[in-house]
């Protein structure tokens, strides 16, 4: 209080927060996974649905965890992806591009990681997780 930070509470503070993750992690992953921009996910094919795909991957997570969503998070995502200019990338595709140390560990690995934690199939960050490890992406 004497910094003068609000705070804002929420009950649902794990949900809101994976909410927002359920954006974050998969445009990260399937960004790296394509090679891919704002706009290969805003068309119509296989890379959109795999982006969605992921955004439902880690909305059965959190339904795994208990959690309602208000929304259905693959539908809100791709309304968001398809709200953006054209040729976007990621903090994480940036680091990787530069050879660093990127999020790839806490956006990609622990999603699979909760997955196996609350018994939820998770194929499309299996295979993000793979390339990751193939290629090395730290």
């Amino acid at each position: 209080q004497e910094a003068e930070i609000e705070t804002h509470f929420t009950p649902a503070i794990q949900r809101e927060a994976l909410t927002k993750f359920s954006f974050v992690s998969p445009m990260g992953a399937a960004g790296l996974y394509f090679d891919g921009k704002s706009d290969t996910f805003q068309k119509p094919g296989e890379a959109r649905d795999f982006f969605a795909g992921l955004v439902r991957e880690v909305q059965n997570i959190g339904e795994a965890m208990g959690l309602q969503f208000t929304e259905d998070l693959p539908t809100r995502s791709l309304r968001m992806m398809d709200g953006f200019a054209p040729g976007l990338t990621t903090s994480m595709q940036r680091d990787v591009a530069a050879g660093g140390t990127s999020e790839f560990a806490g956006l990609v690995e622990r999603v699979v990681k909760l997955g196996r934690q609350y018994h939820v199939s998770t194929p499309l960050y299996d295979k993000v997780a793979a390339f990751g490890r193939e290629h090395q992406i730290k």
